[in-house]
C-alpha cells in the first residue's frame, strides 16, 4: 500500500491506517487473516564455534556473513509482498496480510527463493549456511502496543504462527514444508513428508519462473548494495574486481589481516 509512512511501517499496519485515516500509529489491536512464513537458517551454530577461534577477525568475518545471509533472505520476503515481523534466534518470522492463494504462493516464492540464494553459495569453514522453511494460513490478530517515549511496536499471534513453526521443524535443510490447507488452498503440488500426514514438500510454485541466482552477486548484494556496513561494501568491492588477488571462486570473504591480532582470517570452500 502507498502512502506517507509506508516505507517505514507493515503494509498490515499501513493498511489499518489508511481505512481508519489516521496518519499516526497509537493503540490498536484487530483480527485478520494471513499467511504465515517462518525461515530457519542453518549452520550458523558450528559456523560460529569455528569463527570465534580467530579472535576479532573471525568475530568480524562471521558478521558479514549474517548480515549478507539474513539480507538475502529478508529481501525475499519484502520482494514479495511479506512483512518482517520479529526474529528468533536464527529464524526469521514473516506474515501477509491475507490468507488468499496469492499471499501464500508469494510466502513460498519467498522461502523458495530464499533457498536458492543460500544453496548457490560454497561451503564456509566447511559448513553449509541453509534454510529449512514452514508455511501456514489463517486467522491472526495483530497488535500495536508501546507508546513510552512515543515508540510503538507491532505483535502478531494466532495459530498459524505455531503451525508455520511446526511445518519448518518438519523440514530439512534447503527444503519447504507447507500445511495441507494452506497448500490446498493455494493449489501447491508437494510430496509426503514423513510422518507428517498433514503436510507436504513444496519444491515449485505454479505459474512462477525463479530467476537463475548469481552466486557471487546473491552472496554480497543484498548488503553491501544497501550500504549496511562498510565490510560488506569492502568485500562486494574485492569480489568483483577481477586484477584484485582475492577473487577468487575458493573463497568468501577474501583473507583479511585482523587489525588488533595481526592473524590473517579466511572463509573458505571444503575441499572434497
Amino acid at each position: 500500500m502507498e502512502g506517507p509512512y509506508s516505507p517505514f511501517v507493515p503494509a498490515m499496519v499501513g493498511a489499518r491506517l489508511a481505512r481508519s485515516k489516521r496518519e499516526t500509529v497509537g493503540p490498536d489491536g484487530w483480527r485478520a487473516r494471513g499467511a504465515v512464513l517462518i525461515i530457519d537458517i542453518t549452520g550458523f551454530t558450528a559456523l560460529t564455534e569455528r569463527l570465534s577461534a580467530r579472535g576479532p577477525g573471525g568475530a568480524e568475518a562471521l558478521a558479514a556473513i549474517l548480515d549478507v545471509s539474513f539480507g538475502d533472505v529478508i529481501g525475499r520476503i519484502r520482494a514479495h509482498g511479506g512483512d518482517v515481523v520479529s526474529f528468533a534466534g536464527d529464524a526469521i518470522l514473516a506474515v501477509w496480510p491475507t490468507a488468499s492463494a496469492t499471499s501464500i504462493r508469494a510466502a513460498a516464492r519467498a522461502a523458495i527463493e530464499a533457498q536458492r540464494l543460500l544453496g548457490a553459495r560454497p561451503p564456509m569453514e566447511g559448513v553449509e549456511v541453509r534454510a529449512r522453511a514452514g508455511i501456514a494460513s489463517g486467522a491472526l490478530w495483530v497488535g500495536v502496543v508501546g507508546g513510552v517515549r512515543d515508540e510503538w511496536r507491532w505483535v502478531v499471534g494466532g495459530t498459524p504462527l505455531a503451525a508455520a513453526g511446526v511445518a519448518a521443524s518438519r523440514a530439512r535443510p534447503g527444503q519447504l514444508v507447507v500445511t495441507t490447507e494452506a497448500a490446498a488452498d493455494a493449489g501447491l503440488v508437494g510430496s509426503p513428508v514423513e510422518d507428517a500426514s498433514n503436510h507436504v514438500a513444496v519444491g515449485e510454485v505454479p505459474d512462477d519462473v525463479l530467476e537463475p541466482v548469481d552466486a557471487t552477486a546473491a552472496f554480497v548484494g543484498q548488503y553491501a548494495s544497501t550500504n549496511a556496513g562498510a565490510w560488506a561494501a569492502r568485500v562486494r568491492s574485492a569480489l568483483m574486481t577481477k586484477d584484485s588477488p582475492s577473487n577468487t571462486s575458493s573463497s568468501w570473504p577474501p583473507t583479511r589481516k585482523a587489525e588488533s591480532s595481526g592473524n590473517p582470517v579466511s572463509v573458505t570452500r571444503a575441499t572434497a
